[in-house]
């Protein structure tokens, strides 16, 4: 497949990279048609063959059909079941992990002697042991781990985290988190999300009298309800909804000087303001039945994403969604379970 040109500053020369599991993340949603229409780019494989900067050779996967269709529809050269059936470990500069966390996570980055840059899928670990370890251990042999927390490289995100939250809506007031497909899958998206948008999280409280269920791609996964307690004073819940019947990850925030929400995923950005409260004289409300509707770049993110990578490696300078910081959500995350299983306890954190 020919890669289409992009206007990216390049690295030095393109970074040679392996794939380490080629399910939908990595491949499968670039068939998907109703992503197609919003994505540009869905999967890592997409990203790939279009990215000058990156030269994707090499797949790993246990299976048969997953290595087919790279070699196939994706002309990848180079296929295994096992790191060591790709030749030529030594010159590989990135890996992708797409796979679950555990200890292949680790035998990948011992394998790969000359390692620049990762890029993973949340979690980092199975639990928060093994995602500090897992960060501790690239960060000691001078590995940039960027997670794929795509919204942290999406455009109209960043510009919000940059002041620009406040200025549209005001100095906020309260924040309303809804996800499915479990919290460790779709929930740490949205929690990573409001840490950007909001700040840090200082302690949490899981909801248990609420309905919970076992729920999404991520073994033992589970859907809490909970509230969020940010240092910021904003308090905001976070519920969970079943996927079931249909599909929604989306941060709905509310200001002193009106609302904005990112829904649809994070495809589409829904902003009310402030007008004269048509109930009560002298009173002001936000105004539902006049919204405005725009499309985010969440389709070019994961793209984004990549070239961050490139950058901070060409520049030694940080990545936008760093190891230090997943490893700040996923304290949360942790924290929220533990709440959960202890019947609701207030659970306070310190992850600086």
């Amino acid at each position: 497949m020919k890669k289409k040109v992009r206007v990216d500053k390049p690295t030095e020369q393109p970074l040679r990279v392996l794939i380490s599991g080629f399910g939908n993340i990595a491949a499968g949603y670039a068939s998907d048609p109703q992503m197609k229409k919003y994505y540009n780019y869905a999967s890592h494989i997409q990203v790939l063959n279009d990215h000058p900067q990156f030269d994707c050779d090499s797949v790993i996967d246990i299976d048969d059909s997953a290595l087919l269709h790279a070699q196939r529809v994706w002309n990848i050269t180079k296929t295994g079941k096992d790191i060591l059936d790709i030749p030529h470990l030594d010159e590989i500069d990135i890996v992708v992990i797409s796979s679950p966390p555990g200890e292949n996570r680790f035998e990948l980055i011992k394998k790969l002697p000359n390692l620049k840059g990762v890029i993973v899928e949340k979690p980092l670990g199975a639990d928060i042991n093994e995602a500090t370890r897992f960060a501790r251990i690239c960060e000691e042999r001078d590995i940039v781990v960027q997670v794929n927390f795509l919204r942290r490289a999406e455009k109209t995100c960043r510009e919000l985290s940059a002041r620009g939250l406040e200025s549209r809506i005001g100095p906020l007031q309260a924040a309303n988190i809804y996800y499915g497909n479990g919290l460790l899958n779709n929930g740490s998206h949205m929690v990573d999300l409001a840490r950007m948008l909001i700040g840090e999280v200082q302690a949490v409280q899981a909801l248990s009298a609420a309905k919970n269920y076992r729920q999404g791609p991520i073994k033992d996964d589970i859907n809490i309800h909970a509230i969020l307690y940010f240092r910021s004073g904003i308090v905001a819940t976070m519920s969970a909804i079943d996927f079931q019947y249909y599909r929604e990850n989306s941060l709905d925030m509310w200001g002193q000087k009106g609302r904005l929400a990112l829904a649809q995923e994070g495809s589409f950005q829904y902003s009310w303001s402030l007008k004269p409260n048509r109930l009560i004289t002298g009173e002001r409300e936000i105004a539902l039945d006049d919204m405005e509707v725009k499309q985010t770049l969440i389709g070019d993110a994961l793209y984004e994403l990549y070239s961050d990578l490139a950058q901070a490696l060409l520049h030694k300078n940080n990545v936008c969604s760093s190891a230090r910081s997943a490893l700040k959500t996923q304290f949360v995350l942790e924290a929220i379970l533990t709440s959960f299983n202890s019947n609701g306890e207030l659970i306070k954190l310190n992850h600086d």
